[in-house]
């Protein structure tokens, strides 16, 4: 009896003793070593260091961790990328050791990290320098149209169904990927039935600055009712998640809400610290989402802020603040949309003949060559009060994800009182405009498409109502009014300014118009009666010039039209604006060019300026070349030209009358004087064109007075402007010799 029980104790203790050396071997041995290799594994492959400052295996409760951190190799990332205070997995070692690789049963109930630090680096969520990798260079195709203006039918052929099959059979394949990949790790034995995240704190670095938070919450990941679904819930201080993954349907829904976002924190996080763009304001979302197959995802929601604000060198000094708005809107990604022949482009003129040639190979004549969309369903915005419709769409997204296809917008504004529209204009975008009132009321309408590749060549169509529009009162310093009465421009010289007397205006007869404006002589009847329709001045808000103390300069002279040489204003339009007498203050084939050029160079290059847009701004605004400046510009013409109506030839004579010619040499009759020693009405052909030629940087070209002489390579460039006025009918073939052969020369030219 006592051999057995001594035999039974001497069995219990080498059980003991073999359990024992187990723990020890498990805890001494084998994790160490695990981690280790787990950790050269980890460096070899992605440049990471992994270390753990304990690790033990406890039976019955799993593996316990601490001070667990993955760091960049280099030392480079601000702190760690990732680190866990502690961590649990509740696991039975001996029966991971004792099973096979192929065994269903799952061995991990429960994952538990705590006080978890997660760090995204800059170069990860921006890479390089931020901008759009492998961009295309522009190209000039543009949508070919019949004799009918309509696009013709596409018939893809065969190639061309086999190739778009083939790449979006690609996209298909990665998100098949996905799902299979996540039905893989899910399916995986060691995954836990519950992951458990608490105190989850996010933070952002980018090199040369401190590691910054983005903020914290809690995460749990739980098997579904099935094996294949995973269930995942998400709550912090500002940001809640349910959502439901179906790895084996392919299947993702989910709720989700983020509130009190802090624009102003983010844009400090993304945006370096010499970026021009910044912004700032409250934003909260509530939406859900749901993705019934691969490829296809539906996102619904609200989204609303506070107290937004934009800073941009291109925007102005000002930022473009005190901006509330609300937007419910239904999104629809479609990775396999195909790319929908354009409503509106196709009936474009073209800006090139040779482009015609080489529709056949553009993605705007056959759809084929592009798919999959970003497509706005719904989109009900409000914006400062102000209601609209407003659904953009990105179309063509594949194969180039850098420069999709195009870009649509639909815009409706409902009929709103014209006022309340100027007042919810943005403070740093109104301006001195936030004084004017206006009456009646507007309504539009805009359905636009933009090639990507091709921006000059985008088309719209546009429909504006206005219901008793009128302009109550105006600021002084924007009345465009008076210009059809006489008035006194003060003339801002720096230091000192003085004033330009302005006479009242006067009608030329419909002979100078036929020879000058290109118009028929019924045109030119249709237009003056359309003017005399225009409304009259306004109340007007604050002090006119002529109250001013600016003392008026006596020897400052307007010359009317029909009292300067006839070149002068054909020289003027063709250097300055060929279709003046042809369009309503803006040329919207230039808007078109300039749109993609300053798109292409990140600011605004060149405005697209008509005449009348140079006269409103040389009589009422800064010449900065800011986006505010250019709605202010835009707004401003269309009160001169739409609603004062004042005539085209007075913008033209004011323009060629308050123009500066020169370092101080303000308006014809100063500069005639001053480069010719003439009299306006005796200035020859080729001295009006390089007067004309000098306009856009008059201080810069007066270094050729100051030498005395047109150099030769300006003169090439001047007659390059009189074989322009040749072809367009202003000059003759006797008046063209003439010009070409008869280089200008300056008053005492002899002695500079």
């Amino acid at each position: 009896m006592k051999a057995r029980i001594i035999i039974s104790i001497m069995l219990a203790l080498l059980v003991l003793l073999f359990l024992v050396s187990g723990l020890l071997f498990i805890n001494v041995r084998l994790i160490p070593n695990s981690i280790s290799s787990a950790a050269r594994r980890l460096e070899s492959r992605a440049g990471l260091k992994l270390t753990v400052d304990t690790a033990v295996y406890l039976p019955f409760r799993g593996l316990r961790f601490s001070g667990v951190r993955i760091d960049s190799a280099d030392g480079s990332s601000g702190g760690p990328l990732f680190a866990a205070g502690r961590a649990r997995i509740d696991i039975d070692i001996l029966k991971y050791l004792g099973q096979s690789t192929d065994s269903p049963d799952q061995l991990v109930r429960r994952v538990g990290l705590f006080n978890v630090e997660v760090t995204f680096q800059e170069n990860l969520l921006l890479p390089g320098d931020g901008r759009i990798p492998n961009k295309p260079a522009p190209n000039t195709l543009q949508p070919y149209t019949d004799a009918s203006g309509s696009v013709p039918a596409v018939s893809e052929s065969a190639e061309g169904r086999d190739s778009r099959k083939s790449a979006a059979a690609r996209i298909s394949r990665g998100f098949d990927r996905f799902w299979k990949l996540g039905l893989d790790m899910i399916e995986h034995r060691l995954f836990p039935d519950v992951l458990t995240i608490n105190g989850l704190v996010l933070y952002f670095w980018s090199e040369g600055s401190a590691r910054e938070p983005l903020g914290d919450l809690d995460m749990q990941f739980v098997r579904g009712e099935s094996p294949e679904q995973l269930l995942i819930q998400a709550a912090g201080d500002r940001m809640k998640i349910s959502s439901m993954l179906n790895f084996a349907e392919r299947r993702a829904e989910a709720d989700f809400s983020l509130s009190d976002m802090d624009l102003g924190y983010l844009s400090s996080l993304y945006c370096r610290a010499d970026d021009s763009v910044q912004v700032s304001g409250i934003v909260d979302l509530d939406g859900s989402l749901i993705s019934p197959v691969p490829g296809l995802v539906e996102i619904e929601g609200i989204l609303h802020g506070r107290d937004l604000a934009v800073s941009h060198r291109a925007l102005g000094d000002e930022a473009v603040s005190e901006i509330d708005l609300e937007y419910a809107f239904n999104l629809v990604f479609d990775s396999e949309a195909p790319l929908p022949p354009p409503r509106i482009l196709g009936k474009a003129t073209p800006s090139n003949p040779a482009i015609i040639a080489a529709m056949q190979e553009s993605h705007l004549r056959d759809p084929a060559s592009a798919w999959g969309e970003l497509r706005f369903r719904r989109g009900d915005l409000r914006v400062n009060g102000i209601d609209l419709v407003f659904l953009p769409a990105i179309r063509g997204i594949f194969p180039r994800l850098s420069m999709p296809a195009r870009l649509d917008l639909r815009l409706h504004l409902p009929d709103t009182g014209a006022n309340r529209i100027l007042k919810a204009v943005p403070s740093g975008l109104s301006g001195p405009f936030e004084k004017m009132e206006l009456a009646g009321s507007i309504s539009w309408d805009l359905d636009l498409e933009v090639p990507l590749d091709m921006i000059r060549e985008m088309n719209w169509r546009s429909s504006v109502s206005m219901d008793d529009f009128a302009v109550a009162a105006i600021p002084a310093e924007l009345n465009v009014y008076k210009l059809k009465r006489s008035f006194v421009h003060t003339q801002d010289e720096g230091k000192k300014s003085r004033g330009l007397e302005v006479p009242e205006p006067r009608r030329v007869d419909v002979r100078w118009m036929l020879e000058n404006s290109e118009r028929t002589e019924g045109q030119i009847y249709r237009l003056r009666n359309w003017e005399r329709a225009g409304a009259p001045e306004p109340e007007v808000l604050g002090a006119e010039e002529t109250l001013s103390p600016v003392q008026n300069d006596r020897n400052y002279r307007y010359v009317y039209l029909e009292d300067m040489s006839r070149w002068i204003p054909l020289a003027v339009l063709t250097c300055e604006d060929g279709d003046f007498f042809f369009h309503d203050g803006i040329n919207w084939l230039t808007f078109r060019h300039a749109v993609e050029r300053n798109i292409s160079s990140g600011g605004i290059e060149v405005g697209a300026s008509t005449l009348t847009m140079q006269l409103v701004k040389n009589l009422f605004l800064n010449r900065q070349r800011v986006l505010a400046r250019k709605v202010h510009e835009a707004f401003l013409v269309y009160l001169l030209e739409g609603d004062a109506r004042v005539s085209k030839e007075r913008i033209l004579e004011l323009y060629i009358n308050l123009v500066e010619f020169g370092p101080g040499i303000i308006g014809i009759h100063k500069a005639a004087e001053h480069y010719f020693g003439k009299d306006p009405g005796r200035i020859s052909a080729a001295e009006a064109v390089w007067l004309a030629s000098i306009l856009p940087a008059p201080r810069r070209y007066y270094r050729m007075y100051q030498d005395g002489k047109v150099p030769d390579s300006w003169w090439a460039h001047m007659k390059r402007y009189f074989d322009l006025m040749l072809e367009r009918g202003r000059f003759n073939e006797d008046e063209y010799g003439r010009a070409v052969s008869e280089r200008p020369r300056f008053r005492n030219g002899d002695e500079q």
